[in-house]
């Protein structure tokens, strides 16, 4: 294998995990090799390079080791299902459930019951999970468990839906448990059940999931902003406004600028606004827009955006000029 030039100082030192992989490919060792393929071919499918990545999932597939050709598989199947060839994905998942492997099978059952689910296949769905229950371990449990959960609800079993969704929330899994007390909320919530809503959504806010626990703030505050309990919600929609993901936080600004406005708090409900709109989250400026717009300021919020850019460039340009001569200028403004 052709290496790349020797690199000298830190530059010698930058991890590129592309050439890490085929290395590993190429080592010897059978057991790495079929890894890295899988790993590599997970790297192509980031950056769309598809014909490439299912190569390597095929030669991943084919290499006789049963976990990684089962793991292969699924990563086919999906992989084709993203590109629209849904025959090809079911026989390439059948095929990695026949294997057995205990680690991926309910996986694969999994994703095909989405396939199912997609089609409006809904018995052989439900199967497929119903099966993916009985073979997963206690890791692919409650991804089942929520996934039937979903199946269900979107048939109007909400009773069968309800209890899955239950069992997932109260698996303590790190990923699945807030999702699953998110979507139980919602399903009590349309249900009229407002005070067992309110008791998920407060569980899915202790469990401190940096997506679903802002979610549950703003669904709770809504709740309770209708209950005309408008103190707890707005500081909900604060909370939710300090959050890590900068569309969570957006969205708290919008539901709190909703709340002030409807109760004739117009000034702070428009910086709300005005702070959503500099989000650069694109559906929340989009929304922060229509909502200024509505109110009649607009055209003034877009001049105070100008300005505020202008200040800042003016500020980074007074700071360059302040800057001492002969000094280390390599970190720029």
């Amino acid at each position: 294998m052709t290496m790349p030039p020797e690199k000298s100082g830190a530059e010698s030192h930058v991890y590129d995990p592309e050439t890490s992989l085929r290395d590993a490919i190429a080592s010897g060792d059978p057991t790495d090799a079929v890894v890295a393929m899988t790993e590599l071919g997970r790297l192509y499918v980031s950056r769309g390079q598809f014909a490439e990545a299912e190569a390597l999932f095929r030669a991943a597939a084919a290499s006789g080791e049963p976990v990684a050709a089962a793991t292969s598989l699924d990563d086919l199947g999906v992989l084709l299902v993203r590109q629209g060839r849904i025959d090809e994905a079911e026989a390439f998942f059948r095929q990695g459930i026949d294997l057995r492997e205990p680690q991926t099978t309910s996986v694969l059952l999994v994703h095909l019951a989405s396939l199912f689910d997609d089609q409006g296949r809904m018995e052989e769905a439900e199967g497929a999970l119903l099966e993916a229950i009985r073979s997963a371990g206690p890791d692919g449990l409650p991804w089942a468990r929520f996934n039937l959960g979903v199946l269900l609800r979107d048939q109007g079993r909400t009773l069968e839906a309800e209890a899955a969704f239950r069992l997932a929330g109260e698996s303590q899994h790190a990923t699945i448990a807030p999702v699953a007390m998110v979507a139980l909320g919602h399903l009590l919530t349309d249900e009229g059940r407002l005070a067992e809503a309110e008791e998920a959504y407060r569980r899915a806010i202790s469990m401190n999931d940096p997506d679903e626990s802002p979610t549950a703030m703003i669904d709770l505050g809504l709740l309770l902003e209708k209950e005309n309990r408008q103190d707890e919600a707005e500081a909900l929609f604060r909370m939710a406004m300090d959050a890590s993901q900068p569309a969570h936080a957006g969205k708290g600004m919008l539901a709190l600028g909703a709340l002030l406005y409807n109760q004739g708090r117009v000034g702070e409900a428009r910086a709300c606004w005005l702070s959503a709109l500099q989000s650069r989250v694109t559906d929340v400026s989009r929304t922060a827009g229509n909502n200024l717009a509505a109110v009649g300021t607009l055209h003034e919020t877009t001049g105070e955006v100008l300005r505020s850019g202008l200040e800042r460039i003016r500020a980074k340009l007074d700071r360059r000029h302040r800057r001492p001569r002969g000094g280390d200028d390599s970190r720029g403004p």
